[in-house]
């Protein structure tokens, strides 16, 4: 780094060493004079001529909370980091050609980290130097395109010599990399598909939170864009002249959940809720459910993650009669059978069914496998639970909704008479009290 810094002009160390050292020559003037006149030798006090004397007290100082800390004091992985930030930062400044030859990158990383470090060297460190690495990990040998080449490097015997060599071999692809570091590989599959998931679950949240603090409205956030289709119609006929939220798309339960409980802890305190309204099916529920160390919300089937923030999580609510249905088909089953409620099933049958003859929805069987061993039996859920479902117009609510025709259903159920949203206005007025405390 002191030669780099040198070699840049722009930079100005030398012309600010020589500041410094008048400074300080200033402050001491009244030490010379008495070194000259009792000694007869003119002496004050200079930079040495070659920087790197200094250069090697130099520290990284780092923050944490508001303490400042060594680099040094901090872990082996945080000081690994900086490594490549350096190396780069003296190639960019240098006039000459950088080779690095970075030995096992991923040591003192965790597997995320190792994943993020390696995303760097393949497109922001390898831009202006050429780079050799020797790893373990399949953070590290996953990189791939035009700016990388791998190889497998091994010891073997050569012909029929008895002594060992090592042998070089072109990777040409994951798999075969894979073969080579065992179970390894299959764990690193699993982290990097977390990883990205969590990324996603961070933009998402990002995003939302820009449109929370964009807002003058309570925020209304629901699992997907055909829920906020239907619910801003809903509150368009049923409440008109009354806008009292704003409906916000979190795209699937699982970020709706992330963005709540996120909230909690990131989110100043508002006069604004944030509710969130979560499918009553298997998707919603989980991740509903996932929601912990909270209150129940009286009056409904919800939950208060934030009293002083006013951030509450909701699932859509089952009417009596879906429930004494519910309860007869586990009686009479003597099994577990947990009805499913998307939003789309909030509507009476009769609706559906208009729905399903003008082809703006599909319903189809749940079906899965059952296993015995050796023996797999497909096995239709819808055709055992419908025996146990007496009338007619519930019968839907044993099969599932062909997702692929949400989007449709929600732009028809917007074309429909206002009375149509009749089966919501309940729910609705709740949440526009919990809007308006």
């Amino acid at each position: 780094m002191h030669d780099s810094l040198i070699d840049d002009e722009k930079a100005g160390i030398s012309d600010s060493s020589g500041t410094l050292m008048n400074k300080i020559n200033e402050s001491t003037v009244s030490m010379s004079t008495k070194i000259l006149n009792e000694l007869g030798i003119q002496s004050i006090i200079d930079v040495p001529k070659d920087l790197r004397v200094l250069f090697s007290a130099l520290d990284f100082t780092t923050k944490h909370n508001d303490f400042h800390i060594p680099l040094q004091k901090r872990g082996d992985g945080l000081q690994t980091r900086h490594i490549p930030y350096i190396l780069d930062f003296v190639a960019r400044r240098s006039k000459t050609h950088h080779i690095w030859a970075y030995e096992e990158p991923e040591n003192s990383l965790e597997i995320g980290k190792a994943y993020e470090l390696a995303r760097q060297f393949k497109t922001e460190f390898s831009k202006d130097n050429q780079i050799f690495i020797t790893t373990h990990s399949p953070a590290f040998y996953d990189i791939s395109g035009d700016v990388a080449k791998r190889f497998h490097v091994y010891q073997d015997k050569r012909n029929n010599d008895s002594d060992m060599f090592s042998h070089t071999a072109v990777i040409t692809s994951r798999n075969e990399a894979d073969s080579f570091v065992g179970t390894a590989a299959f764990i690193a599959t699993r982290v990097k598909s977390l990883i990205e998931e969590h990324k996603e679950l961070k933009n998402s949240h990002l995003e939302l939170k820009k449109r929370l603090q964009e807002s003058n409205l309570p925020q209304i956030v629901v699992e997907g864009p055909t829920d906020k289709i239907i619910f801003d119609k809903a509150i368009e006929v049923l409440f008109p002249n009354d806008s009292f939220c704003e409906i916000i798309s979190a795209n699937c339960a699982t970020k709706l959940q992330s963005y709540l409980e996120a909230s909690n802890y990131v989110s100043k305190d508002t006069s604004l809720p944030i509710i969130g309204i979560f499918d009553n099916d298997m998707e919603g529920r989980v991740a509903y459910q996932k929601i912990k160390n909270v209150r129940s919300l009286e009056g409904m089937t919800g939950k208060v993650i934030s009293t002083p923030k006013k951030i509450y999580a909701l699932l859509l609510p089952l009417s009596d009669e879906i429930n004494t249905i519910q309860e007869a088909i586990n009686e009479n089953m003597d099994g577990t059978f947990n009805v499913s409620v998307p939003i789309e099933f909030m509507f009476p049958s009769g609706v559906l069914n208009s729905a399903i003859n003008d082809g703006a929805i599909e319903l189809e069987h749940i079906t899965t496998n059952a296993r015995d061993r050796d023996t797999i039996i497909p096995t239709n859920i819808t055709e055992i639970v419908s025996q146990h479902i007496e009338k007619e117009e519930y019968r839907h609510l044993a099969m599932k909704i062909n997702d692929s025709t949400k989007g449709s259903f929600a732009n028809w159920i917007c074309e429909q008479p206002d009375e149509t949203f009749t089966p919501l206005k309940e729910f609705l007025e709740q949440v526009k009290v919990l809007c308006q405390t």
